[in-house]
């Protein structure tokens, strides 16, 4: 994480775990949540700031809508090797084709559909 980054949703975390200046809080939430991601840490430290924003009714500004936008962004610019592959989509097919039976003692066990 950019260490300016970091610096702010330390201070996020400080701040909301006192009694904070709500002036200070505002102003952290809106650096971080104006970031543009560049690492799977510092997405998940946007995420944890968005979510209560969007629970409570979401920001006036639109900050935390171009937050989920550049998390979005930042979602699609991964590697393909962090995305299913099109084999892992088929076997998760050949599994839902799958059907389940009670076993001994309230146990299941898979079997092939139609077997």
């Amino acid at each position: 994480m950019g260490v300016a980054f970091q610096d702010a949703v330390s201070s996020y975390a400080a701040q909301a775990a006192t009694e904070y200046d709500y002036d200070v809080l505002d102003r952290l939430e809106r650096l971080i949540l104006t970031h543009r991601p560049r690492s799977v840490p510092e997405t998940i430290a946007m995420l944890e700031v968005v979510i209560p924003n969007v629970e409570a009714g979401g920001r006036g500004d639109g900050a935390d809508v171009q937050a989920l936008q550049s998390i979005l962004a930042y979602l699609g610019e991964l590697p393909p090797l962090l995305t299913p592959s099109r084999s892992a989509q088929g076997r998760r097919r050949t599994s839902q084709s799958r059907t389940q039976r009670p076993g001994p003692a309230g146990l299941s066990s898979e079997t092939e559909a139609g077997a």
